[in-house]
């Protein structure tokens, strides 16, 4: 039987996630815009770990689409075209209580690995040989039957509020969804620049749970009205 699937926006204010920020050394000196580039680094571990926190029975693993331009050496052009990114990959072992802070290390350590040296190692004729290996470990960890898999892909920083195809800059924009695809998030930047949305996708299970959870509206609104997010 198919479940089904809710999809649901959650803006988190910059201020709102301050509380990670003295947890984190994700640097951001390569970033255009450090506070949005913070919050979009710390913004999946937030949903994750509060995903998590309502399924701790389950092994659970978090996958964080990375874009490679910036990381080449030198990097290539920001609007340069093809599917040029990597997947950091996170896990997290079941009933275990798992802190943001452990949760930004592991991010830190695995985002740490997708470097020039990698970029490098994925070039020429030993490039074909290097991306089936990364594919095979990454097999490896997506074939446990019983694990909860999360995954994140982020338009941060992508200058969608600065696109004019004439009749002015958009007040609000935002990411289309596929209704059959679940355990997901996509990330995007407020207009404001202060703050994250973040489009997550769930079965209707868990966004019942997660939706709920007390500690993630403190610091997000769900659901806010498009003039309330492009103010």
């Amino acid at each position: 039987m198919v479940k089904q699937v809710r999809y649901k926006e959650i803006r988190f204010q910059c201020t709102g996630l301050g509380r990670a920020q003295g947890q984190s050394s994700i640097s951001l000196s390569r970033c255009p815009k450090p506070q949005s580039c913070y919050g979009c680094n710390i913004t999946p571990l937030e949903v994750w770990h509060e995903y998590f926190q309502s399924n701790f029975q389950k092994p659970s693993v978090l996958t964080l689409v990375v874009n490679l331009r910036t990381r080449c050496s030198p990097p290539m052009p920001r609007h340069s075209i093809g599917n040029n990114f990597w997947g950091a990959i996170a896990q997290c072992k079941p009933n275990t209580e798992v802190v943001l802070h452990s949760l930004v290390e592991r991010l830190k350590d695995e985002l740490s690995r997708i470097n020039s040296d990698l970029v490098e190692q994925m070039k020429g004729e030993k490039g074909f040989l290097k991306v089936s290996e990364g594919l095979k470990e990454r097999g490896e960890v997506y074939s446990n039957p019983e694990a909860d898999y999360f995954a994140v892909s982020s338009v941060c920083n992508a200058s969608f509020y600065e696109a004019d195809f004439g009749w002015g800059k958009p007040i609000w924009s935002c990411i289309g969804h596929a209704p059959v695809l679940t355990n997901q998030a996509i990330l995007m930047d407020t207009k404001s620049g202060d703050g994250v949305e973040a489009w997550v996708t769930l079965t209707e299970e868990d966004m019942a749970i997660f939706e709920r959870d007390p500690e993630l509206l403190t610091f997000a609104s769900l659901d806010p009205s498009p003039l309330e997010t492009a103010a």
